[in-house]
């Protein structure tokens, strides 16, 4: 079954989830001709080609308290109005902290030769004064007496803090279809669940925390260039996340932070730990917003009719991080979801208000 015949299943589900259980009450009748029609327009007449490329090659990525994020917003408001649904509104849904646009990065290695970086701001993190250039440095730190040895040290430096990967190599693909027989399996029984990680994690995870906080501080203080870090995916894959602690409007803005692919990352270290100087410059410019901290989310009724205080409740998350447009992550709940609600509102509406 493909996804698109997968959808019209989950709407017709949809349509009559309220229906009570042939177990439990008679089973009401069932208007075929609704159920061909809701087929007829999913099959043929579906726009979430349209809706997808909208959300990911239009608007594209959509980090919370961005400005790619409230259009996202105000743009699923419009369609959900457009389509007849009722109350759709864009609604705080508490504080969330500071937003952050990504404006312009470049970034080249200068020395041992010249090569361009593949790589991208951490959001939350700061900006370079134009193009700044100078040594790239490792710092090897797992307490804060380790990482005091640095003082002094590290001025206009770009600071590798954490080792190289060492990928495995991928004899199978990493992706896999599961067969019918897979996807209808009864469910394994979890097994049960730890009242609490272990009091040494917990103290690990603290110290961590601790470490990072102080090595934030430590790296403005001194004047850090650009604190690098390498991608967790391989293939030149960009995987980029974001501090959370640089969300709130009352700390400082931490140094300008970028995610490198694993083979330029490796190359920096392997270059610094074997002796050889390596010198890169970037330009790094990202915009900080202060004035509005709450996130939002975009609501929207299909009011119901003899069963109206009853719900059916569908949703997606429409934020994603800024390696990518968030196709998968989650574009693609957004717009299926989205065109569930488009389906059930075209002719006939089924059990609408006021039918």
């Amino acid at each position: 079954m493909n996804a698109r015949k997968c959808l019209v299943a989950a709407v017709a589900l949809l349509a009559f989830a309220a229906t009570p259980a042939l177990a439990q009450v008679a089973q009401e009748k069932v208007d075929l001709t609704v159920v061909q029609k809701i087929r007829d327009e999913g099959l043929n007449r579906s726009q979430i080609p349209q809706l997808a490329h909208y959300l990911t090659d239009v608007i594209g990525p959509r980090l919370t308290g961005s400005h790619a994020l409230k259009q996202a917003h105000e743009w699923t408001a419009a369609r959900l109005r457009e389509w007849g649904a009722t109350n759709a509104v864009v609604e705080p849904w508490g504080d969330f902290g500071r937003g952050w646009d990504r404006v312009a990065f470049s970034g080249r290695m200068v020395e041992p030769f010249v090569q361009p970086l593949n790589g991208q701001p951490v959001p939350w993190t700061g900006s370079t004064r134009g193009t700044v250039a100078g040594p790239v440095v490792i710092v090897k730190a797992d307490s804060l007496s380790e990482l005091a040895q640095y003082h002094g040290k590290l001025k206009g430096a770009f600071v590798l803090t954490r080792p190289a990967a060492q990928p495995e190599p991928e004899w199978r693909a990493p992706a896999q279809r599961y067969d019918a027989d897979s996807l209808f399996a009864p469910v394994p029984p979890r097994a049960p669940r730890r009242q609490g990680p272990p009091l040494d994690f917990q103290r690990m995870m603290q110290q961590r925390t601790a470490l990072a906080a102080a090595m934030d501080s430590a790296f403005l203080a001194e004047g850090v260039a650009v604190a690098l870090s390498p991608s967790p995916r391989a293939l030149a894959v960009l995987g980029v996340g974001g501090s959370s602690a640089s969300r709130d409007p009352k700390r400082p803005i931490p140094v300008p932070s970028l995610v490198l692919s694993q083979e330029d990352y490796g190359t920096l270290w392997r270059d610094v730990e074997g002796g050889t100087p390596v010198r890169l410059e970037a330009n790094v410019q990202n915009r900080f917003y202060a004035e509005d901290t709450q996130a939002y989310n975009t609501l929207a009724d299909i009011a119901g009719s003899d069963k109206a205080d009853e719900f059916v409740m569908l949703g997606g998350h429409l934020d994603s991080w800024t390696g990518g447009t968030g196709a998968t992550d989650n574009a693609a709940g957004t717009v299926v979801m989205m065109e569930a609600l488009r389906i059930l509102r075209a002719p006939p509406a089924p059990r609408a208000a006021g039918q």
